[in-house]
């Protein structure tokens, strides 16, 4: 391992047919990976789209009688959708509107919590969820929020 933790793994392995097994294997797992990246980002697309033509005027409501951003940060602190210091906030949220950033707030991350503000009682839209919440669990995947 290096200063910045990176690491190589050499193996050797004498028995062809170990090997070849060990090449399937890998293989299988890439394919579930792939699988598993392809349905998250289909699950979070339904989810996005489900929620901002159901729930997303409702969610923004909560934020339009806010005076300004740090309110905003401190509301979405409490609900537990923002994890961000208040200077970290304000580089981010340069040039957004509280509504701009009540909307990206909006993600699988998040759902969970905003559906119980929202007292959302939507099980199509809550069994989605939970599935992307497994499959973000289960896999690495880069982009999906």
């Amino acid at each position: 391992m290096d200063d910045w933790n990176r690491h190589r793994e050499y193996k050797i392995m004498n028995c062809s047919e170990c090997a070849r097994q060990e090449r399937i294997e890998a293989e299988k797992k890439r394919e579930k990976q792939i699988e598993n990246e392809m349905r998250l980002r289909e699950l979070a697309a339904d989810i996005r789209a489900s929620f901002e033509k159901n729930y997303m005027d409702e969610w923004i409501t909560i934020f339009q009688s806010l005076r300004s951003k740090k309110d905003a940060w401190q509301l979405a602190c409490r609900i537990g959708v923002e994890n961000k210091s208040l200077s970290s906030f304000y580089e981010f949220s340069r040039g957004k509107s509280i509504n701009e950033y009540a909307s990206i707030l909006v993600s699988i991350r998040n759902m969970e919590k905003i559906m119980a503000t929202l007292r959302i009682q939507d099980n199509i839209l809550r069994s989605k969820v939970k599935e992307a919440r497994e499959l973000m669990e289960s896999t690495f995947v880069v982009g999906i929020h």
